[in-house]
């Protein structure tokens, strides 16, 4: 509550005391008099006129942290609490540099705005962001525009008629709220008439206030009366608690908050996601000594590697060719179900029945080979080997929690900037694109689990000593070759006789989707460039 009752109130501070503009231009405090008297207005509220009227007491000049003002006192209907603004009188202008809470919180501007300034002429003389601030709290801001438009009205309010009074149009954009005022000030009188439209939140309220009597003489010494009883707690903490607090920061103080709130994200992501799950099992048994190679493509990376190892064995055994310069894959025999061929090998050359990309095959084949596989995917996650769906499940969740959180915040802060006139959000919007990218990186389980690596790793030291023992570097052009592009990757091609086929066996990056271990970082799905690397795990 304390929150809005500050916006509000720094809104009618800023458009409350409108201003003078006269021939007689050399004297400010002739339409802004700060001498001390009470003056009273009535209120009207949507037309409907108020119980109550409002006071606004101008109170003897004094010290307010360490700086000389006089407090301007509003208190009536349209306030909660009773508000003060500190004014300060210079020979050029009478400037606002403050204000003041009921619970006594001095709030002090970046700037001083003028509410009157010499020359007093028509034309728009104030027009800049301003900020009240106080230790410990985010600044408050808004942008005020203030002009004269008429300097020779005449206007009848109940305390009588008035001529040579000054018309006066104001402007505040503050957090979701807009107010326009216009206001008449008489010489040696000020305000005698204020008209203010209130727009917020797509409710509008015009409150009016006309003069009724002026009193001069002893005012109270206090600068308002007291916050009543436990009010001021609730109001201070709603003051920083409230998301108001957040939307008002400057750019830069919202962008150290929001890049805090992704590291703060992307942490959590990692912790929950990769590091949670408690122990893992014991590492299996050593690896065979002749391991299967679908197996050990599907271990190593999932879809996308048992079908390219599949597309491999049946080019070596004559079934598949490139055709199309090398960019495509097509059938050499015309047999549909040609003999020697496992069961996943027949679904694998049937996709083939028209020559194609290895990319556009695994597209096609990415619902069968995760039905094929499905056994086998669930053995080596009981095992610890890969990443279970439920850990995925998991993964999905948190991740969506925290971009919620992310794009949530950076979203509202986008709409209120533009709704109070701000269009430098590219910063913004570059750092939500940019969290939310790495919160889905780190937030996505790998296809290996760290067991899983370890026995990758063990499987691969095996091979590979197994070639120096043969004297072979590359595996030569043996039948076990495409275990060998199983284990290691299709690096181990080069310098074979199948050496021409690395390019159109290594596929895009996400160039297949759908399969459950897919985009988790290198597993399934025909994305990653096909396991040129030499480890592939």
């Amino acid at each position: 509550m304390k929150y809005r009752v500050m916006a509000i109130s720094l809104a009618i501070l800023l458009v409350g005391c409108l201003w003078n503009n006269s021939r007689a231009s050399s004297d400010v405090e002739t339409y802004y008099p700060l001498s001390p008297r009470t003056m009273t207005y009535e209120s009207y509220k949507n037309g409907v006129k108020d119980s109550a009227p409002v006071r606004v007491t101008i109170q003897q000049a004094r010290e307010v942290d360490g700086a000389r003002v006089i407090p301007y006192v509003m208190t009536g209907p349209p306030f909660k609490y009773p508000v003060t603004r500190l004014l300060r009188k210079a020979p050029e202008a009478v400037y606002q540099v403050g204000s003041q809470l009921a619970d006594g919180t001095i709030l002090k501007s970046d700037v001083k705005a003028p509410l009157v300034k010499n020359p007093v002429k028509e034309g728009v003389y104030f027009d800049s962001d301003v900020a009240f601030s106080t230790p410990g709290f985010p600044a408050m801001r808004s942008h005020y525009t203030l002009s004269v438009d008429k300097t020779d009205e005449s206007l009848s309010v109940p305390m009588g008629r008035f001529t040579g009074c000054i018309k006066t149009k104001a402007l505040v954009r503050m957090n979701n709220t807009i107010i326009e005022a216009t206001a008449w000030l008489a010489p040696k009188i000020g305000v005698v008439k204020r008209i203010e439209v209130n727009k917020s939140k797509g409710a509008t309220t015009v409150t009016e206030l006309r003069l009724a009597r002026v009193e001069y003489g002893a005012v109270p010494a206090a600068a308002q009366a007291p916050l009543p009883a436990g009010a001021k707690s609730a109001a201070n903490a709603e003051w920083r608690l409230g998301v108001g607090s957040i939307m008002n920061m400057n750019g830069p103080q919202f962008l150290v908050l929001y890049i805090g709130a992704i590291l703060v994200a992307l942490l959590a992501g990692f912790i929950l996601v990769r590091k949670s799950g408690g122990g893992e099992p014991e590492l299996p048994t050593p690896p065979p000594s002749h391991p299967d190679a679908y197996e050990t493509a599907y271990l190593r990376g999932g879809q996308r590697e048992v079908i390219l190892v599949a597309v491999f064995k049946l080019i070596r055994a004559g079934r598949l060719a490139s055709v199309a310069k090398g960019r495509k894959i097509g059938r050499v025999d015309t047999a549909e179900n040609p003999a020697g061929m496992s069961e996943f090998e027949r679904l694998v050359y049937a996709v083939f029945e028209t020559p194609q990309t290895l990319a556009n095959a695994c597209k096609r084949l990415s619902a069968p080979v995760a039905a094929h596989f499905s056994p086998l995917d669930q053995r080596l996650s009981d095992q610890g080997l890969i990443t279970s769906r439920a850990a995925k499940s998991r993964a999905r969740r948190v991740m969506a929690v925290l971009l919620a959180v992310i794009l949530g915040l950076g979203g509202f802060r986008l709409i209120h900037a533009l709704s109070v006139g701000h269009h430098n959000v590219g910063f913004l919007v570059v750092c939500a694109v940019f969290g939310s990218l790495l919160i889905i990186r780190v937030s996505s389980p790998p296809q290996l689990t760290r067991l899983g690596r370890e026995y990758l790793k063990q499987l691969q030291t095996q091979v590979r000593e197994g070639m120096k023992a043969t004297g072979s570097d590359s595996g030569g052009a043996g039948a076990g070759l495409e275990l060998l592009v199983a284990v290691l990757g299709l690096a181990v091609l080069e310098g074979t006789p199948f050496a021409s086929y690395v390019k159109v066996l290594t596929l895009p990056t996400g160039s297949i989707s759908g399969d459950d271990s897919g985009g988790y970082g290198g597993g399934g799905g025909c994305g990653g460039g096909g396991g040129g690397g030499g480890s592939g795990g």
